[in-house]
């Protein structure tokens, strides 16, 4: 089992995620929901349920963490300042005053939090606790956090969203000779903007900017030269940190 081979740790930390249940021969994964899990039994499929709603006794659990065997291979708790919890490794988030816990929190390990780029930096503030960050944002931010110990190092990067602060532009809709797309950030789009595509409504791309350097920050934006394309609807396609955001566009 998982505690055997210490790839899990038993814990009382919070941002466990797994628990045990000891008077049954089940465990489950935990979620950012104090007391909602997800596990399967049998040959039914996973599902998220309640502590106490399955067939085992839940009077009395046992909770893991990732060990600190082998490399680092961290996995973030993210929480926010209220009851609301949120579970993921990756994405854009929209509140204000945010925790983050690292697994595992390991021995003779060093923790780094830092912007990237760190022009960001004016976006948010870190106040870093080893293994676990509290983190303030009123823009939108990068932030890289590293673990460097005895068996190697690992990293992971969250994108915080300061509550519409990544807004933009597509114009004009219709559109007929070009297309652009202006943002009310440009720091923050061109530290989070990976890719825009244009497709066409037969899901092939037309049109493609790779943004490889600072060319949101020196243009403020991008252009698409639609001229020559057939008449019809498309789709805009933008990669914003691990999110994809979708607009329909028509050329005339």
């Amino acid at each position: 089992m998982y505690w055997q081979d210490n790839s899990y740790i038993y814990s009382t930390e919070t941002g466990n995620s797994k628990v045990s249940y000891v008077n049954g021969d089940h465990s489950a994964i935990t979620t950012c929901t104090e007391s909602v899990y997800i596990s399967k039994w049998g040959a039914w499929p996973r599902v998220r349920h309640l502590a106490n709603y399955t067939p085992y006794d839940s009077g009395q659990l046992w909770r893991f963490i990732r060990g600190c065997t082998g490399t680092p291979q961290l996995t973030p708790r993210i929480y926010s300042s209220g009851s609301n919890a949120i579970c993921t490794t990756n994405g854009t988030f929209c509140n204000e005053n945010l925790t983050v816990y690292l697994n595992p929190s390991c021995p003779n390990t060093s923790y780094s939090w830092t912007f990237e780029p760190s022009y960001l930096s004016s976006n948010g503030n870190i106040n870093s606790y080893g293994a676990s960050a509290s983190i303030t944002n009123w823009g939108f931010v990068r932030i890289r956090a590293e673990a460097s110990g005895p068996n190697g190092s690992a990293s992971v990067y969250f994108y915080f969203n300061g509550c519409g602060q990544m807004s933009y532009s597509v114009y004009p809709n219709p559109a007929d000779e070009n297309l652009s797309i202006s943002f009310q950030d440009e720091k923050s789009a061109n530290a989070l903007v990976m890719e825009i595509l244009l497709i066409d409504k037969n899901g092939r791309i037309v049109q493609t900017f790779d943004n490889k350097g600072d060319e949101i920050l020196q243009t403020k934006g991008t252009t698409f030269n639609t001229r020559g394309l057939p008449k019809g609807v498309y789709f805009l396609h933008m990669k914003v940190g691990d999110e994809v955001k979708k607009e329909q566009i028509l050329i005339e």
